[in-house]
């Protein structure tokens, strides 16, 4: 919510808001949802992973490099993608959350 500066989840057919998630501010793009697990690019170069049933953030990354995009998920159901500036790509784990390469 940007009047609000804070993630929210809403239930889809009633727009009931289910969470508020206060620690996760201005998103840079829309989330990846992968597995029950909300994806979220934040300024300037950090991502959280959020569990989507209660809120709560399970992990933070920060980057060396700001993040450009949201990650794109790889089809081995493990790994992340995400773009940076200057031309890196980072791959991340997605259990444990930690970057894997650059």
């Amino acid at each position: 919510d940007t009047n609000q500066n804070e993630l929210q989840c809403v239930d889809q057919d009633s727009g009931v808001l289910l969470w508020r998630q206060p620690n996760v501010t201005d998103a840079n793009g829309p989330p990846l949802i992968e597995e029950g697990q909300a994806y979220v690019v934040g300024p300037p170069n950090s991502l959280s992973k959020v569990d989507l049933e209660t809120g709560q953030v399970i992990s933070r990354l920060e980057c060396s490099q700001p993040l450009l995009s949201p990650p794109a998920a790889l089809n081995d159901n493990a790994r992340l993608l995400i773009c940076c500036d200057q031309e890196f790509i980072y791959t991340l784990s997605k259990s444990p959350f930690e970057c894997l390469a650059v």
